[in-house]
């Protein structure tokens, strides 16, 4: 259980507006060099072309496009021999925003997919949340409609935080392994990795930490796990049972420190997860960059 990442594909920036204020590119990437991360992917949360959010400072404006990969393309450059870094974008799927998404993918080099909302037949989102009351059982089906979607389409590497739709369900039954069932066969049958997401960890962690700053590790550690929503450790249990299924652990960085503190969050995971951690196929290379590379390979012998 001591399976840590030397490499993360979920980061975010400022320009999101939820993310750490004044807190520019290149503080991340020195947080990753220093813990030793080898290979880092800024997938900011992308901007929609034709709809309007209901949120407010949820993903960056269409307008700062160009000036985030031309920020992360020279980091690229300055850090060359470091690090290797990517840009990307996480995204939702909405069928009026597939020619953008398309549009962006092509810029980028990884695409996430972190499916934070459903939506009506108005094209009205409703973002997965307590306030909602949760997805109802429905909803919990088109979220795998929207994800089956996605993957048809050819537009995720990776699909983040798959159990989110399970953060506001009051219980796992068999109406939630049907679904946890079903995401499994789509990442199976596309053979996109899916994340074990680690954000709300390190949230609880720094609350856990400020409420009792003397407990020992130990004792922090324990007290986050009985608060944590997701990970969902019965989603998990289950995915361990498709051995062909990809997993990677992603950071979801959003502020100062959140890189820098990620063995303590993958610990927290690792000792919420057990055994289960064991049973993953876990991911422990640049995926994307030696697929690649073998495709060309293969390319130049035909």
């Amino acid at each position: 259980m001591e399976n840590i990442q030397n490499f993360n594909y979920h980061t975010h920036t400022e320009r999101c507006g939820h993310a750490e204020k004044n807190y520019g590119d290149e503080e991340y990437v020195k947080e990753a060099c220093q813990v030793g991360i080898k290979f880092l992917a800024f997938t900011d949360h992308i901007p929609f072309q034709n709809t309007k959010d209901i949120k407010e400072n949820i993903r960056m404006p269409y307008s700062q496009v160009d000036e985030y990969i031309q920020s992360i393309r020279k980091l690229k450059n300055k850090y060359k021999g470091k690090i290797n870094i990517e840009t990307g974008f996480e995204f939702e799927y909405m069928p009026k925003e597939l020619d953008n998404i398309l549009k962006l993918k092509s810029k980028v080099d990884k695409m996430i997919l972190g499916q934070h909302f459903i939506f009506d037949r108005e094209g009205r989102i409703k973002y997965f949340s307590i306030k909602q009351g949760g997805l109802t059982d429905k909803e919990m089906i088109q979220y795998v409609c929207l994800i089956s979607k996605s993957l048809e389409n050819g537009l995720p590497d990776i699909i983040a935080h798959p159990d989110l739709f399970l953060k506001f369900r009051k219980e796992f039954g068999k109406k939630e392994e049907f679904i946890t069932r079903q995401l499994c066969n789509l990442a199976e049958k596309y053979g996109v990795p899916m994340e074990i997401n680690l954000n709300e960890v390190y949230k609880e962690y720094v609350k856990v930490t400020s409420q009792i700053p003397n407990a020992n590790e130990e004792e922090k550690i324990r007290n986050t796990i009985m608060n944590i929503k997701y990970p969902n450790k019965n989603f998990w249990q289950i995915l361990s049972e498709y051995k062909e299924i990809k997993v990677l652990y992603g950071i979801d960085a959003h502020y100062k420190g959140q890189i820098l503190n990620s063995k303590i969050t993958h610990k927290i995971v690792n000792t919420m997860l057990g055994n289960t951690i064991d049973k993953l196929n876990f991911v422990d290379y640049d995926f994307q960059s030696i697929n690649k590379e073998k495709n060309e390979n293969e390319s130049m012998r035909e």
